[in-house]
């Protein structure tokens, strides 16, 4: 390790990696601290009895060629190393009335299953996807140069639930549009139009991806590419301090060591970044006001399970399943964040069924995954906190097993994570999946170097780029990387 770097990445997360690949890629010297043993950050997968546990990837979009994540996962050079899986259908809902695979990369088809379950609302169905065609076209074809047309301006100035109800007055045939508001952990009446409807369209028109390999693989092609380029990695090493002087990052301090760097990108939360790493005394008040306004994700419960079965036999056409108890998102929300466990909606992902590298002999691999509110979780008592997080993971999986009953006979290994477990992994400010909470009339971007007044430090995660997902992490690494490059000042 040297004593001076081009660049200092915080994080190894996707963020961190793609960042590290592309400012090596362009001669950089660059340093990634990371906390944990490896690489990989949400995405990191682990193994256990021979099941490869994937904790949070499902289903990409942009994975055409020409398209974003494509074409930043081609300028990283792995693209001839990952390969795309494309499920069969895009997700299955399920709701008390209802049981619908929607089709991928088939809009056409998918209006004619909700006109055929709606008929008197087939004006209005018809309507919403041609505007949103319109939305996403718009922004497809701004190539990042965007301005508020009026086709865009009900889309960023209005919530999901206001642009849904202009087209749709059945609160069922509503419910069931917006079932996937969980990936975004906001209701449709809280989240900002265009952060749903744009990559809606975008999974309904083009399609959702799975990588061979999962997220790790993923990550693991990133980090060997990054190594191979020359960054260095130091894992196992939490960092303590930055020091900053005339508004510049200056030196980054972890363990006994002290580096220089050039710039410093942060792929951690922001608040752990900023609070502790940098310091409030380097920043101005006005800017210490609007970071403790930000309000973090909601967080997530998931259990891993590897089962002694192939659900392949009997499941082979899902993938994703959504369950959704009523048609109400509000209060689905509210017993999510609550921890009402009989009421949230939840979804079951079916890893095995398109990836057998995940699993060996006639076995699965599934997960299933509940939005939770963190403050039920800050529980003192370790008895407790282990009595509570198998009551809710037994009632979870109750419920899984009235989809698919082979569930229950068939576990061989279980593994329990709670929002403080992401916590503890990530360091992510109570345990948001998300980044910040992205609803209306919240701060919509975190551009460090303008908001935070020190001028070369950046920010390459889920908290600095509108939206959620790996695709808006990577939009975020790109911005970054391209912001470095195109600086002309010597740190």
């Amino acid at each position: 390790m040297k004593d001076k770097y081009d660049v200092v990445i915080v994080g190894s997360g996707i963020g961190g990696l793609v960042s590290a690949v592309l400012l090596s890629e362009a001669g950089r010297s660059v340093l990634v601290i990371e906390k944990e043993p490896g690489p990989g950050g949400y995405l990191a997968g682990f193994t256990i009895d021979g099941f490869a546990f994937e904790p949070s990837l499902h289903l990409l979009n942009g994975c055409s060629e020409g398209r974003y994540t494509y074409e930043i996962l081609k300028q990283c050079k792995i693209t001839d190393k990952i390969r795309f899986i494309k499920p069969k259908y895009l997700y299955r809902g399920i709701f008390p009335d209802f049981d619908i695979r929607v089709p991928q990369s088939d809009p056409d088809k998918y209006k004619s299953i909700l006109i055929g379950l709606f008929p008197d609302s087939e004006h209005g169905i018809e309507e919403l996807f041609s505007s949103t065609l319109k939305m996403f076209r718009e922004i497809t074809a701004s190539d990042g140069v965007r301005t508020i047309s009026p086709i865009l301006m009900p889309y960023f100035r209005r919530t999901c639930g206001e642009v849904l109800g202009q087209y749709i007055k059945d609160e069922k045939l509503k419910a069931i549009i917006v079932q996937p508001w969980t990936y975004f952990g906001l209701p449709p009446s809280l989240l900002r139009a265009v952060d749903f409807f744009y990559p809606w369209y975008d999974y309904v028109c083009n399609g959702g991806y799975y990588v061979k390999r999962g997220g790790l693989g993923l990550v693991n092609e990133l980090y060997d590419r990054a190594e191979a380029n020359g960054a260095t990695f130091v894992f196992n090493q939490k960092v303590d301090k930055v020091e900053v002087h005339d508004n510049y990052c200056k030196h980054v301090i972890f363990g006994s060591a002290k580096v220089s760097c050039g710039v410093l990108i942060s792929g951690a939360d922001l608040f752990s970044t900023v609070t502790d790493l940098i310091g409030a005394k380097h920043l101005p008040q006005t800017t210490l006001n609007k970071i403790k306004s930000i309000m973090p994700s909601i967080s997530n419960f998931e259990i891993f399970l590897g089962l002694s079965t192939d659900l392949r036999n009997k499941y082979s056409d899902d993938y994703e399943i959504l369950i959704s108890s009523d048609y109400d998102p509000d209060s689905q929300y509210n017993a999510s964040l609550s921890d009402d466990v009989k009421a949230a909606p939840f979804s079951i992902t079916l890893y095995s069924n398109i990836d057998n590298s995940c699993t060996s002999g006639n076995k699965s691999m599934i997960t299933i995954n509940m939005l939770s509110g963190y403050d039920h979780w800050k529980i003192k008592s370790d008895e407790e906190y282990r009595g509570k997080k198998d009551e809710v993971a037994d009632i979870l999986i109750k419920r899984a097993c009235k989809i698919i009953p082979e569930i229950e006979d068939n576990i061989q290994t279980k593994v329990v994570s709670t929002p403080t477990t992401f916590e503890r992994y990530t360091n992510n400010y109570k345990g948001a999946i998300y980044g910040n909470n992205r609803s209306i009339g919240s701060l919509a971007e975190v551009r460090p170097g303008n908001s935070l007044k020190i001028k070369n430090l950046h920010f390459a995660s889920a908290w600095a780029r509108q939206g959620s997902g790996v695709e808006k992490v990577l939009h975020s690494a790109g911005e970054v990387v391209k912001r470095i490059l195109n600086e002309q000042q010597e740190y």
